[in-house]
């Protein structure tokens, strides 16, 4: 029987990909670094197994996709707005000079305006993969940096979406002229709130529907239904597919469904991501790399010192100590997934000489490679350069970082204002869409002046709000004034698509008159309906985040607050809070407790942590690395017990030479160090059952144990 070629290209990527990740994964190495390896080795410029390119480029385009799904299921606004405005401008600060400085190397090197930009958006980006990974594997998760590159992350993600959707204007409009751009990116601007209105909207009530009446089968076909759909969406618009799919995962993050849609995703995008990445790999050819090797050395070299450099000096002018800029600077210091996005877009758009392709991946490997030599790195010369550097000066950035911290907390007078401007650029954009698609479809079949009522009907409860929004927020009169103002001209030009623009000012006047004079309350009440079903469905995940975020702007400067699951097998687990003494032995408090759904909130001491809790816990670093391996990681428990089996009740005897003498239950750690249970204890012809933890252990009490009986007895016999 005739095996079509994609089945055994697949079969052979997906085999030898399997081997050499093991090995990396031994090695302590990324996976991804093994994936591209996997994929040079089965590539046609060595091995050649793979016989089908084409195809094997469809399975790529389909791990782009899900790769930018599973970015979106992670990635939502609420998240961006809790980043802090350190983090954006550090992220804003650092992805744009290294842009420049790409510019800069390319049109020295005589390429073309093109191909430079995409040079210095390809080394802008930090890989949010390899970093996660490196930060788990060093277990540096719970640093207070840490927490800061993951916001610098997330700022990144998304100026990456735009940079993609930036080269598909370019390609699209074949120009790079400045009122081309500009065009294409308020296009952008409005198709892009326009899908997560519409998605908001709709998506997470429908989502949530299906989760209570479905099963896992359905909603997995959902989601990807969904995914898929939005990417073929944006493909339509001349949008790279990866947007749509971004977005729809952002969508998805804000429903209540979004645990499950992550665990029944994760395996699909672990497939089709591991054959991007191969795919990245069968394209490389080794002949290309080792012929321009000087310039791969000396684009890492730039990468490496230019985002150490950007990222410390944009995480010191927002009030970042200067350990900490530091830390972040090298543990940002490479490019990964989505500079291999940017140039496989390149490429498809012949925006790119084919020989930049395997310069940009070699570039990638060898910073990822160095990505956790530096970060162990930046310890010691963090440590190096406070040491070198004069007291006074040392004093300085100190007393700065303090004043920026809090200059950053004293935010109470500008908060209104930015959420009503917020809401106001939203309404203004959701009035352009309703004109957009008015003056597409209605104009069709109506005159001009009914087809402009039909959108002036549909706009006029945002209108309204245009009108009202700064002045319910008591902003100061001029302000409201010169909203209104605005609201005013801009929807007069949009009419101009329909009628005259003197003709549509006069009306827009006299019908904002009349909607802020005698249709208050009914605009009102449509308004408040439509932002309240948004708020619903963005809040519709959780309701009890307030007290926690409270507590994070309140936190002192040395601390933070860390996320920790617990696991099954961990010290504390099981226990109550009050028991575990984590505030007086490790100076941890625990602020709240993530069980499913619910969401505990200031726990009582009486809390038990239970198996797969997340719990928010505040310290700082020191203290949360040290409890972060009681919470998150396994008792060794011994390797012969390989079953439940293997579990028996024993009786053992107290005497004087038994450990057990003297000792409290809970000092006898009988559960550390053999997997064992007191679940019982005879004292006196008395028989206790589950002894509490406090009680004492005497001579000739009777201990009933339920473990391994040979384990046991090493313990008491030691």
């Amino acid at each position: 029987m005739h095996l079509t070629p994609l089945i055994q290209d697949l079969a052979v990527i997906l085999g030898v990909a399997a081997i050499v990740t093991f090995i990396f994964q031994r090695i302590k190495q990324p996976v991804v670094i093994g994936y591209i390896i996997a994929g040079i080795l089965v590539g046609p410029h060595t091995l050649s197994f793979v016989s089908d390119l084409p195809n094997i480029q469809v399975w790529a385009e389909i791990g782009v996709i899900f790769l930018m799904f599973s970015i979106g299921l992670e990635f939502n606004f609420k998240r961006l707005l809790r980043v802090g405005g350190s983090s954006i401008a550090t992220a804003g600060l650092e992805t744009g000079f290294m842009i420049i400085t790409g510019i800069l190397i390319g049109r020295f090197l005589k390429w073309s305006l093109t191909e430079s930009i995409l040079l210095g958006t390809m080394i802008s980006i930090s890989s949010t993969t390899i970093i996660f990974k490196t930060l788990e594997d060093l277990k540096l998760k719970s640093r207070q940096f840490a927490e800061k590159i993951m916001n610098i992350l997330i700022v990144e993600d998304l100026l990456a979406i735009l940079i993609l959707v930036g080269v598909s204007s370019i390609a699209a409009s074949n120009s790079l002229s400045g009122s081309t751009l500009l065009f294409s990116l308020g296009k952008l601007i409005l198709v892009v709130v326009s899908w997560f209105l519409v998605g908001y909207f709709i998506v997470p009530n429908f989502v949530r529907v299906i989760g209570k009446l479905g099963n896992d089968e359905l909603l997995t076909v959902l989601s990807i239904g969904l995914c898929l759909s939005l990417a073929a969406l944006g493909a339509h618009f001349q949008y790279p597919a990866a947007l749509g799919a971004f977005i729809m995962g952002s969508i998805l993050s804000e429903t209540s469904e979004l645990p499950r849609i992550e665990i029944i995703i994760k395996p699909l995008k672990n497939l089709f991501t591991a054959v991007f990445f191969v795919s990245v790999g069968i394209l490389i050819d080794p002949h290309a790399v080792s012929n321009n090797l000087n310039l791969i050395c000396f684009l890492s070299a730039v990468v490496i010192i230019g985002k150490i450099t950007w990222v410390a000096f944009g995480a010191l002018i927002t009030g970042q100590t200067l350990r900490t800029a530091l830390h972040m600077g090298f543990g940002l210091a490479q490019i990964g997934e989505f500079s291999f996005i940017i140039v496989a877009t390149g490429l498809s758009f012949n925006l790119l000489k084919n020989e930049m392709y395997p310069i940009i991946i070699a570039v990638s490997l060898i910073t990822t490679l160095l990505t956790p030599y530096l970060m162990r790195f930046s310890f010691v010369f963090s440590k190096a350069i406070e040491k070198f550097l004069p007291r006074r000066l040392r004093e300085f950035l100190l007393q700065y970082a303090n004043w920026a911290q809090k200059r950053s907390a004293d935010i109470g007078q500008k908060t209104r204002f930015y959420r009503a401007f917020f809401k106001w650029v939203m309404l203004c954009i959701v009035v352009s869409v309703i004109f957009i698609l008015t003056n597409e479809f209605a104009t069709q079949y109506a005159n001009a002046y009914f087809s402009w009522l039909i959108a002036i009907g549909l706009s006029a409860p945002f209108l309204w709000a245009m009108l009202t929004l700064f002045k319910v927020a008591n902003i100061n009169a001029g302000v409201v004034f010169l909203s209104r103002l605005v609201s005013i001209v801009w929807v007069g030009m949009l009419s101009t698509r329909f009628i005259p623009l003197g003709t549509a000012l006069l009306f827009i006047s006299l019908l904002s008159i009349a909607l802020l004079l005698f249709f208050y309350k009914q605009m009102s009440h449509y308004y408040a309906w439509f932002e309240n079903r948004i708020t619903k469905n963005l809040n519709s995940k959780t309701t009890k985040k307030s007290k926690a975020d409270l507590l994070k702007n309140l936190a002192p400067w040395d601390a933070h607050l860390v996320k920790m699951t617990v696991h099954p097998n961990a010290v504390f687990s099981g226990k109550e809070i009050a028991e575990c003494k984590l505030r007086s032995d490790y100076g941890v408090n625990i602020v709240a407790i993530q069980r499913g759904q619910a969401s505990i909130v200031a726990p009582k001491p009486n809390e038990k942590l239970l198996p797969f809790d997340e719990i928010l816990t505040l310290g700082n670093d020191e203290q949360l690395t040290n409890l972060r391996k009681l919470i998150e990681d396994s008792i060794k428990l011994p390797k012969n017990l390989d079953s439940l089996h293997d579990y028996q009740l024993t009786p053992y005897v107290v005497n004087t030479s038994s450990p057990f003498l003297n000792k409290k239950i809970r000092d006898t750690q009988i559960r550390e160090l053999c997997g064992a249970l007191i679940v019982g204890l005879e004292r006196q012809n008395q028989r206790i059952v589950n002894p509490d933890a406090e009680e004492k252990i005497t001579e000739n009490d009777v201990l009933f144990l339920v473990g391994d009986p040979t384990l046991i007895k090493k313990l008491v016999t030691q």
